[in-house]
């Protein structure tokens, strides 16, 4: 089985802790007057998992009695009875679509392939050896890409790299974001400053940096990123060894 981009979504999040909010009992959104059917979060785009729905009285719904049209943009339709008051909504919210994520885990293969190229392939749903169907890369040692931790957190690492450079973009032209909703008022959010993404970035690449070398190791890459220093002739080495011997000895060199 190919490492899916699902998973890589689902494994990603567990590093994004700012991009859910868990929200309790907050009013839906949208027009009570015994007809309307469709109404609101107030935050968006949403988890599919996690929700509930309750009425004015608490009593929670179930699952039949409403859908969810769309996560993004936090739609909730009710299927056997128009509201006559007020409804609460439990959820998480995420500041990033699942789309969103699923362009950034495919921007953190192209980051992977430039910083340890093996010529593979990224398709709508797994990572691959071949172009024309899904193969689990084989990455040497009788291990594939998907159940080797060590390949799958270098990849992860490449995600996280370029969520941050895609972050940092948008900062860039961007100071600060706001949100204006009936219930909470204006929310002004200036976390996603340009400068201290950019610390993120170069953290995260050096901790790409390091554990490339591992993966290549894994992979029984010998050669690669060694450097092998070229021959010395002895009179070479003889001068060499006179030069710095006689700096020492005018105490130009410790």
């Amino acid at each position: 089985m190919a490492y899916t981009l699902t998973t890589a979504i689902a494994e990603l999040k567990r590093s994004m802790i700012w991009n859910e909010r868990v929200v309790v009992r907050e009013p839906l959104e949208g027009l009570v007057d015994g007809s309307n059917t469709v109404f609101y979060t107030v935050q968006r785009p949403v988890s599919s998992t996690g929700i509930t729905v309750y009425d004015n009285a608490g009593t929670e719904f179930s699952s039949g009695s409403y859908t969810i049209d769309s996560y993004e943009f936090g739609t909730v339709r009710f299927t056997s009875t128009a509201p006559t008051s007020t409804y609460y909504i439990s959820y998480t919210a995420q500041s990033l679509t699942d789309t969103q994520l699923t362009n950034i885990v495919k921007n953190g293969f192209d980051k992977m392939e430039q910083e340890y190229s093996r010529g593979w392939y990224i398709t709508d749903s797994s990572i691959s050896s071949s172009s024309s169907s899904v193969i689990d890369p084989t990455i040497g040692g009788g291990l594939t890409f998907s159940v080797s931790r060590l390949h799958v957190s270098f990849y992860l690492l490449c995600c996280e790299w370029a969520l941050a450079f895609a972050l940092r973009k948008y900062a860039a032209a961007n100071y600060f974001r706001y949100r204006e909703n009936r219930a909470s008022g204006v929310q002004i959010d200036r976390s996603m400053n340009a400068d201290q993404l950019k610390v993120i970035m170069d953290d995260l690449q050096e901790q790409i940096t390091d554990v490339v070398a591992q993966v290549a190791d894994q992979s029984g890459d010998a050669p690669w990123g060694s450097f092998t220093p070229a021959g010395h002739s002895d009179q070479w080495s003889t001068g060499w060894d006179w030069w710095t011997d006689s700096k020492q000895d005018r105490g130009e060199i410790a």
